[in-house]
C-alpha cells in the first residue's frame, strides 16, 4: 500500500505552492434553492445533489487547509469556472478555505481523511527527491527551480 502521508502530501504540497488548485465558492441558501445539506457529509451531499441537477458533476480532491494540511472532500461543477461547495461549514472552520486541488476518482476512496506533510521548504532538491530528478530536464528544470525562487 502507498504510503499516502508522504508521497500524497509532497504531491499536494507542490501543486498548492505552484497554484495548481481551483478556486471554491461556498453554497448561498440562493443557489442551495431548497436542497438541506448535512454538515461534515460532502461526499454524500454531493452525490444527492447531482440525482437532482443531471448536468452537474462531482469532484473529488482535497481542500487545501495550508501550506501542510489538505483534507479530503467533494464539491460540485457547476459549468462555471469556480467550483461549488455544497456543504456546510462547521464553526471552527473557516469560510476563507477556498482552494481545491482535484483529484482521481479512481483513487480517492482509499486516501485518508486529512494529509499532513512535514514542514520540509520546497527546494530544488525537494523537487528532485519528488520528481526523481529534474536533473537533464533543461529549460523545464530551470523553470521549475526560477518559479520557487521567485516566490
Amino acid at each position: 500500500m502507498a504510503n499516502w502521508g508522504e508521497t500524497l502530501g509532497e504531491a499536494l504540497r507542490l501543486l498548492a505552492s505552484k497554484g495548481a488548485f481551483r478556486q471554491l465558492i461556498l453554497a448561498t441558501e440562493r443557489e442551495l434553492d431548497g436542497f438541506v445539506p448535512t454538515p461534515d457529509d460532502c461526499h454524500r451531499n454531493t452525490e444527492s445533489w447531482v440525482v437532482l441537477h443531471p448536468q452537474h458533476k462531482i469532484v473529488r480532491g482535497f481542500l487545501v487547509v495550508n501550506d501542510y494540511i489538505f483534507r479530503k472532500h467533494s464539491v460540485v461543477d457547476t459549468g462555471l469556472p469556480k467550483l461549488l461547495d455544497i456543504t456546510p461549514r462547521n464553526q471552527n472552520e473557516s469560510r476563507n478555505l477556498t482552494n481545491f486541488i482535484q483529484f482521481s476518482h479512481a483513487l480517492f476512496e482509499a486516501m485518508p481523511p486529512e494529509i499532513q506533510c512535514d514542514l520540509r521548504p520546497i527546494t530544488e532538491e525537494f523537487i528532485d527527491s519528488f520528481c526523481g530528478s529534474t536533473k537533464g530536464a533543461g529549460d523545464l528544470r530551470e523553470q521549475v527551480h526560477r518559479d520557487d525562487k521567485e516566490r
